[in-house]
C-alpha cells in the first residue's frame, strides 16, 4: 500500500460565511502548519502541501509562503490548490465562483512567478473537476490531480487506484464510499483507515488522504491553538504506516508507478465497527 498525504493549505482568517476569529492573513505562513513538520521529518514521511491560489487567498498566501519554503523537508511537495470563490456584498458571504480557463492560467502563472517553479500537481477547491477543466490543466503542463471524490462523479468507492482522465493522472481521495475520509476531524474515520491498512497493506493500492491546514487548529477561544487530538491521530497514523511498512509518497510521485485498476467499495458498517466487509473489484 502507498500513502499519499495532501494538506490543503488554505486561508484560516475567513471562511465562506465571512470573517471569523482565525489566524490573520498577515500572520500566516508555513509556520501556521509547522506543528506536524517535526513529526513527519522524524519518520521521513513526505507530504504534499497544496497551496491555495485565488478566491479569498488571492496571491497573498503564495507570497507569505515563498519566504519560508526553505524550512520544508526535502521530500515535501508544493502543489497548487485552485480556489474561485467570490465575495457577494449583498449576502455578506463568500460564494462559489465560476471556474474558467483564464482564472486557472492566472493562478498557475502566479505560482511560478512567486515561488520560482511550476507545480506538477493540483487540487481544486470543493473537489470541482470535470473533463474540460482537466484539459485546461494539461495544456498548462500540470500532470496530476488530487480532486477526484465519489459524490462529485456519481461514483462509489473507498479506495480507487490512480487512473488517466484527459491525459491527467487522477489520484482519487480515500472516502467512506461517498465523501472523503478525514481522520483529523472525525476520529471514527481513523478506525476505517486502520482496517484498510490492516487488510490491504500488502497490495499495490493508493491510500490518499486529503485534509486542510486548519484541521489542526481550534479557533473557538479567540486565539488559535493546536488541536492535540488531531496531532495524536497523526502520530497513530504514522505508527500504523511504520508497523505495516507502507510506502509514503507525494501526490506527484504517483507518476513514477504503473498502478493497476483496482477499486475497493465498502458495505456500510455498524457503529461499533463489529463487522467490516469489503467488496473489491480488480
Amino acid at each position: 500500500m502507498y500513502l499519499v498525504l495532501t494538506c490543503h493549505v488554505e486561508v484560516d482568517r475567513a471562511n465562506q460565511y465571512g470573517d471569523t476569529k482565525r489566524i490573520d492573513l498577515k500572520a500566516q505562513s508555513l509556520r501556521h502548519v509547522s506543528c506536524f513538520l517535526p513529526l513527519l521529518s522524524k519518520y521521513n514521511v513526505p507530504m504534499t502541501l497544496s497551496l491555495t491560489v485565488g478566491g479569498q487567498a488571492e496571491k497573498n498566501l503564495l507570497k507569505l509562503i515563498s519566504k519560508e519554503k526553505e524550512m520544508l523537508p526535502s521530500n515535501f511537495e508544493l502543489s497548487i490548490h485552485f480556489h474561485f470563490e467570490e465575495y457577494d456584498e449583498s449576502k455578506g458571504a463568500w460564494i462559489a465562483g465560476t471556474v474558467t480557463e483564464e482564472k486557472i492560467k492566472d493562478s498557475y502563472e502566479a505560482f511560478y512567478r512567486i515561488l520560482g517553479f511550476n507545480p506538477t500537481s493540483a487540487v481544486f477547491g470543493h473537489w470541482a473537476i470535470n473533463g474540460e477543466i482537466l484539459k485546461w490543466m494539461r495544456n498548462l503542463g500540470l500532470k496530476v490531480d488530487g480532486s477526484y471524490v465519489p459524490y462529485r462523479h456519481n461514483d462509489k468507492f473507498v479506495i480507487k487506484n490512480p487512473f488517466k482522465w484527459e491525459g491527467i493522472l487522477e489520484v482519487p481521495v480515500t472516502s467512506n464510499g461517498k465523501y472523503p475520509l478525514n481522520p483529523f476531524i472525525y476520529s471514527y474515520h481513523f478506525d476505517l483507515i486502520k482496517h484498510l491498512i490492516q487488510d490491504y497493506h500488502d497490495k499495490d493500492i493508493v491510500l490518499h488522504l486529503g485534509f486542510h491546514s486548519y484541521d489542526f487548529f481550534d479557533f473557538s477561544g479567540g486565539k488559535p491553538k493546536i488541536r492535540d487530538e488531531a496531532m495524536k491521530i497523526l502520530e497513530k497514523l504514522i505508527s500504523y504506516v511504520k508497523e505495516y511498512n507502507l510506502k509514503c509518497i507525494s501526490l506527484s510521485d504517483t507518476l513514477r508507478y504503473d498502478f493497476k485498476s483496482w477499486t475497493i467499495s465498502r458495505i456500510p458498517l455498524g457503529a461499533t465497527l463489529s463487522r467490516y466487509i469489503i467488496l473489491f473489484k480488480r
